[in-house]
């Protein structure tokens, strides 16, 4: 008995630990092992421990002597906040986008603000059908008129307005797929914020012959919770002129296409 309860102290001591630790990493953006020992009064092993366990929690980066804080990984904001946000990139990766419709055939638009702003730009009767996930994608060209929508239904995911459809798609090909991109690193690839979106965005890759990006500078240089694939499984990226230039690099060695629309004209 008085081992479990000794057993139980530790426990939440070296919970208060941790979060004194998240809480200092957090207000300075890194910490450092023996810092934080002589701070807590505890030993350096103790400490390195302590990192360790936090960054399996993936609320850190572990480093030589220390950590830093995951100031990449950010949550992705609301779709309902995200819409007005960088709305001058995102018209122009749009118009740019433009140029890589087929003149025929299926294409593939998925859901987010950059791709809507594609949509309400496509001529109408371009002779091309529309595939979509997108609510307010496919409700837009529907009633307008603009081309033949094909909506992949299923259970509608409020954060995005766009559904589950990974088993609405088994049977589905088409010629280009548009995406927009939750978060992009030249290391960890594509990423976005759930498992089952993940698994949803491998099967609409792999279901269209070329993979056009969309994505604005913001979300470049970070990652998100969940893999989707490496940044080679893009053929051509489009973005604004706000992407860092050694991430660009960094690209193109990769031999990845990056295209740098263009700011649209007033």
């Amino acid at each position: 008995m008085v081992d479990q309860k000794r057993t139980r102290q530790n426990h939440l001591i070296a919970a208060e630990r941790r979060r004194t630790i998240y809480r200092y990493a957090q207000e300075q953006g890194s910490v450092n092992a023996t810092e934080m020992a002589e701070v807590l009064g505890v030993g350096i092993s103790t400490i390195r421990r302590d990192l360790d366990a936090l960054h399996d929690e993936n609320k850190i980066i572990r480093v030589h002597g220390g950590a830093v804080v995951k100031e990449t990984a950010v949550p992705r904001v609301p779709y309902r906040q995200s819409r007005d946000q960088h709305g001058p990139e995102k018209a122009a990766i749009a118009q740019a986008a433009l140029a890589y419709l087929p003149e025929s055939g299926a294409v593939f638009i998925g859901g987010g603000t950059t791709t809507y702003q594609l949509a309400i730009l496509l001529p109408p009767k371009t002779g091309i059908s529309v595939v979509t996930n997108a609510l307010d994608i496919a409700t837009y060209l529907a009633s307008n008129d603009i081309a033949p929508v094909d909506f992949v239904g299923g259970t509608i995911r409020p954060e995005s307005l766009q559904s589950n459809c990974e088993e609405s798609l088994d049977s589905i090909y088409w010629d280009t797929t548009f995406m927009g991109l939750a978060a992009l690193d030249v290391h960890r690839g594509i990423t976005t914020d759930n498992r089952s979106a993940a698994r949803q965005e491998v099967t609409i890759y792999s279901h269209g012959s070329r993979f056009i990006a969309l994505c604005d500078s913001s979300k470049i240089g970070r990652f998100a919770y969940a893999r989707v694939a490496p940044v080679t499984a893009i053929d051509i990226l489009i973005t604004d002129s706000g992407i860092d230039p050694d991430i660009l690099r960094q690209l193109r060695n990769l031999g990845l296409d990056v295209v740098v629309a263009s700011p649209v004209s007033k």
